[in-house]
């Protein structure tokens, strides 16, 4: 991997850049514990002793990514119609989306004070079909979030920033990004939940970290409430 030795980091280290899909994260964290209070420097130390591929050399954290969607109460407007039940449908969907953007803001702020770590964030929507008569069926979709992750991955493997990349994630969507990697001559690490996973996606992967409830619990990265 000659092509690698050049860029950021520490000659002979094994230099590795982690990247977090956190909706998938935290997501399978509250199946497991029914909650996602996660101990994210504790994360990136396991993972980052757990994907080493070769153990002649020490391995070296560049930066640790996290993305995640976030709710933006502006989105709210583009429900409004100009008519009595737009407004009604914007009143209820603005206190809505306002309700989780500081949630999520509550979230990832001391995600963003952790030393090595970079906070990366696409959108998250309210799916508002059926109007305020069928709120409770309203749902959320992240958007744009995948894509952050793949133009990093695939650039920073191409600038030489990392020797591994470590990617913590189950979507199908992230095959082609594993193979865009692997084809710059890099190893790619996976970390995800047994079960949770994309079939093609854990076949894709060089090295696989398997995240169980036990091995969390034991390493305090989860707790129980």
């Amino acid at each position: 991997m000659g092509s690698f030795s050049s860029g950021p980091g520490f000659a002979g280290a094994n230099n590795m850049m982690i990247f977090i899909d956190g909706g998938y994260l935290r997501k399978n964290v509250k199946n497991l514990v029914d909650n996602d209070d996660i101990n994210y420097q504790i994360l990136a130390h396991y993972l980052r002793d757990n994907g080493r591929l070769d153990t002649r050399f020490a391995a070296h954290v560049i930066r640790n990514y996290y993305y995640d969607g976030i709710a933006n109460v502006k989105d709210a407007e583009s429900n409004y119609d100009g008519s009595d039940k737009g407004l009604e449908l914007l009143d209820v969907s603005s206190e809505m989306i306002q309700e989780k953007e500081e949630k999520q803001e509550r979230y990832v702020t001391p995600i963003k004070n952790l030393e090595l770590f970079e906070v990366r964030l696409g959108r998250h929507v309210l799916s508002t079909v059926g109007g305020v008569e069928n709120r409770k069926n309203w749902s959320w979709r992240q958007k744009g979030v995948d894509g952050l992750i793949a133009i990093d991955m695939i650039t920073k493997a191409y600038e030489g920033q990392y020797n591994t990349p470590i990617l913590l994630a189950g979507d199908a969507d992230f095959i082609e990004i594993v193979n865009s990697v692997k084809n710059l001559g890099t190893n790619v690490v996976g970390a995800f939940f047994p079960g949770h996973v994309s079939q093609e996606l854990e076949y894709s992967l060089d090295k696989k970290i398997e995240l169980v409830k036990g091995e969390l619990l034991n390493q305090k990265i989860i707790h129980e409430n």
